[in-house]
């Protein structure tokens, strides 16, 4: 039977994805988004079979903008259900030990906090305390000239019943930073631990754990900072059972898991603080556990009853989850170690779950439990008529920058750079065209799961080069770091390395290589085009142009992000300049096609019209389109589809046009 190819519909109507998982004494749950459903997100609660029922009502979306990226939105604790409504960012509440399917249908949640309007008050990260009737959430008031941080308790109601709930915008516990995540109480109650962060930092930066003693009426009696931080992070507190106190630090070079032991014996005595030097490593291989927290709430450890840790790992884009033993002479258990990503872990009654993909299937529900590993949720298959073993990646490790003539070294150093690349099944007598393709953040990194886009652009007879230049995740601190000061420099050295390494090769046509990213990676585009004639064109998705305008433009989050990348202003106004391609637009010359959203906070649309006007009198097959109903990625499927039809005839155009000239 002759495979039918993939459509731009196919590639986003097949999107069914889980994110943010939570398995207690409550039940499963998780986040579904599916394409069927507009791709508005619900929470869902699963069976021992992997059965979903749906407990938010259809048409409403479940979603946080914290930071505009969002985060974890909602909490199962004590039969309820709070969760944060996309429309009005107000947190709801759902009774479900009462709930019938009719009510599952039309929704019966009250809101727990006031609609401020344009979603001005914003919540996520959600922690219940039972013994004061109260929920614990990360609140960002853009209410005000200035946009505030601030960790809030929000009473709760004596009745679930909708109509009989007052609305509380929350009491602010801790405001002395500017960011705040992670709020989690000890199962004594004694104590608030969270994490805070200041600009210039990112949450991946310097960061402070900090402990908020509480008396029985839930006031604030005095908080505590970790010291001893000097160069590192913090992210994904938990306390286990015993009052321990696990997280991920990065202060020894890679997301690596610790414990401080039981802070209401630490910090019951007279003057007690706490140090780093007190907290016990407990698993720390030279390789990073966990991604950089660009979005509050995530889990990428566990804690089992048994005194067992379930723990992810990444190096080289490929993941791998392991259980080890809390006894004093750890041993552990690999689960697997073929994984392309790992987005939740969660424990319970002595089995192992995670949203896990691998590079022939996309995230999955799977559980482990007496050493077998079984799918629970399959979602994001392919079409039928589609079906076929997916082309899986080959990862690349290749010299760049000073280096780049040299040989390759087996370990990681930070003049090596990486790269995912895929070839297309279809053999011809000529190699095949390239689209080279660049992760946002700039911190992110290339992704070996099944992609039905790259399933796509493979069917259309393209190779694909996904890079992890330096300052990419998962290759440690130092690697990670080596960005700072250098973006818009280094990372384009890395492209164009990789670009080489496959040409020097013969695996791909250099007359016939494109460019694509979105933000972050938009950026590289304008930048790789500005700097390089190996490409033939760009598709720049909500991109940056402009970094002088974007750091007076951008949203509080990223505001001083970039003092990081490229240095302060105006200390380093020339070097924004340097690097900005809207004035180096005489060094391209080849087409762009620029997609970008209306309502984007993170990356103005000014950012692209701006350059597309500069280019078009000079390039006219320079092409834009700005989606009036999407913000910073595109969440809607007709405008997903349009997006990726503009994008295929841009190609096609390019390249007809070069073979005209040949």
């Amino acid at each position: 039977m002759h495979k039918q190819q993939l459509t731009p519909s196919d590639v986003f109507s097949a999107n069914d994805n889980l994110a943010y998982l939570q398995w207690n004494q409550e039940g499963c749950f998780c986040i579904r988004t599916r394409a069927s459903e507009d791709n508005l997100p619900r929470v869902v609660q699963v069976s021992d079979q992997g059965d979903c029922l749906a407990l938010t009502p259809p048409g409403l979306a479940v979603r946080t903008r914290l930071h505009e990226y969002g985060g974890r939105p909602y909490l199962v604790s004590r039969g309820t259900l709070y969760f944060c409504r996309d429309d009005t960012q107000q947190i709801m509440q759902l009774d479900l030990q009462h709930r019938n399917t009719a009510m599952t249908q039309t929704g019966h949640a009250s809101a727990l906090t006031p609609d401020e309007g344009q979603c001005q008050l914003r919540y996520a990260d959600f922690c219940h305390d039972s013994l004061r009737q109260r929920l614990y959430a990360v609140r960002e008031d853009h209410r005000g000239d200035t946009v505030l941080n601030t960790l809030v308790a929000i009473t709760l109601p004596d009745s679930n019943e909708p109509g009989d709930t007052p609305q509380d915008e929350g009491l602010v516990l801790f405001s002395e930073s500017d960011f705040i995540a992670s709020p989690r109480l000890s199962p004594d109650g004694r104590h608030l631990a969270f994490v805070s962060w200041s600009h210039p930092n990112m949450p991946w930066d310097n960061t402070q754990l900090q402990v908020l003693t509480v008396d029985e009426t839930g006031a604030p009696q005095r908080c505590i900072t970790l010291g001893g931080m000097q160069d590192g992070a913090i992210q994904q507190l938990q306390f286990d059972p015993s009052g321990r106190l696990w997280f991920l630090t990065d202060v020894a070079g890679w997301w690596q898991l610790y414990y401080l032991p039981c802070l209401s014996d630490t910090l019951g005595q007279q003057g007690a603080v706490l140090d780093i030097s007190q907290a016990i490593p407990f698993y720390t291989p030279d390789q990073d556990c966990a991604s950089p927290p660009w979005i509050v709430g995530q889990q990428q450890f566990a804690i089992t009853a048994e005194q067992m840790v379930a723990c992810t790992t990444v190096y080289k884009s490929r993941w791998t989850v392991e259980v080890i033993s809390q006894r004093d002479d750890p041993d552990s258990i690999v689960i697997a170690d073929n994984f392309s990503h790992v987005e939740s872990l969660a424990c319970h009654d002595g089995r192992i779950r995670m949203i896990a993909g691998t590079p022939e299937q996309a995230g999955a529900l799977l559980e482990y439990h007496h050493g077998t590993l079984q799918t629970l949720i399959q979602p994001g298959l392919l079409p039928a008529t589609a079906q076929s073993t997916p082309t899986a990646p080959a990862h690349i490790t290749y010299s760049t920058g000073t280096n780049a003539n040299s040989e390759i070294k087996p370990d990681c150093n930070p003049e090596q750079a990486h790269a995912l690349l895929y070839l297309p099944e279809e053999s011809t007598a000529k190699p095949p065209p390239l689209i080279v393709t660049v992760h946002g953040g700039p911190s992110s990194s290339a992704k070996s799961g099944l992609n039905p886009m790259t399933q796509y652009w493979l069917q259309q007879g393209f190779a694909i080069l996904d890079v992890d230049h330096r300052g990419s995740t998962g290759y440690g601190r130092r690697f990670r770091k080596r960005l700072y000061g250098d973006w818009g420099k280094i990372d384009l050295e890395d492209i164009i390395a990789a670009v080489q390494y496959v040409a020097d090769k013969q695996l791909i046509n250099p007359d016939a290589i494109f460019i694509r990213g979105g933000s972050a990676g938009g950026y590289a585009v304008l930048a790789a085009l500005c700097h390089s004639d190996l490409f033939k064109g760009g598709a720049c998705y909500y991109g940056i142009s402009d970094m002088t305008t974007l750091a007076a433009e951008t949203h509080k989050f990223e505001s001083h992000y970039i003092e990081q990348l490229i240095g302060a202003l105006p200390e380093f106004a020339e070097r924004y300049r340097e690097r900005s391609p809207i004035h180096h637009i005489d060094k391209i010359h080849s087409p762009v096609l620029f997609l970008h959203g209306e309502l984007d906070k993170v990356v103005p649309p000014q950012q692209a019209r701006m350059i597309y006007q500069a280019l078009k009198p000079r390039i006219p097959k320079c092409q834009i389109m700005v989606f009036p109903d999407e913000a910073h990625g595109f969440r809607k499927l007709p405008n997903q589809i349009k997006a990726l039809e503009c994008e295929k005839a841009f190609y096609q155009s390019v390249l007809l046009q070069h073979e005209g000239k040949n």
